[in-house]
């Protein structure tokens, strides 16, 4: 999240939102997991490659069709959806970072996105395949590498390497070690 927070102007109430933004998701979370146990209960629920994605298939009871539930549906299409905005987002910025400055780039990701993900879901048993390697790219994508990143960022800035600015700990602009008057204040202003 480093990387987004160059981008907010304002972070008088950062601590405050980000913690009802945790609030939402933690509660989203309970009542997905009561849902999914409640639904298959525990001993099937271990079983289940990935239980939420099974309970927005369609159910038959008794001769009654019943589309699957809702609110998992809801929660699966958005995190994906956020998940997408956010990597595009810092794709984006990383494209500005090297210097790719085609105005149709955006067009060609999303394209390519396109392309990759109708391939990716034509066939549900490929698509499941294709589930468990993206966990691992997950993995990789979103624990792994910002920390390598931060890791190397600490030793640059512990030992003195790359010539930056610390970019952990943001310090007030110097002054100067002698205090002026109130004359001499006045004077440079007057000036």
């Amino acid at each position: 999240m480093f990387p987004y927070l160059k981008g907010i102007e304002n972070k008088e109430h950062i601590t405050k939102f980000s913690v009802f933004a945790m609030l939402f998701v933690i509660q989203i979370e309970i009542v997905s997991m009561i849902g999914c146990i409640t639904m298959f209960g525990i001993e099937r629920n271990n079983e289940l490659i990935f239980p939420k994605i099974t309970q927005t298939q369609t159910v038959s009871y008794f001769g009654f069709m019943e589309a699957g539930e809702l609110f998992v549906m809801l929660q699966i299409i958005a995190g994906w959806f956020m998940k997408l905005c956010i990597t595009f987002y810092a794709l984006l910025q990383l494209f500005d970072q090297i210097g790719v400055k085609n105005k149709f780039r955006i067009y060609i990701v999303a394209v390519a996105t396109f392309v990759i993900s109708f391939f990716a879901s034509s066939n549900l048993l490929n698509l499941f395949d294709l589930l468990d390697y993206l966990l691992y790219i997950q993995l990789f994508n979103f624990v792994v590498m910002p920390l390598i990143g931060c890791v190397i960022c600490l030793i640059k800035d512990k030992y003195g390497l790359g010539g930056h600015r610390n970019v952990f700990h943001i310090s007030a602009p110097e002054q100067d070690s002698k205090p002026q008057s109130d004359d001499q204040s006045l004077s440079q202003e007057n000036a």
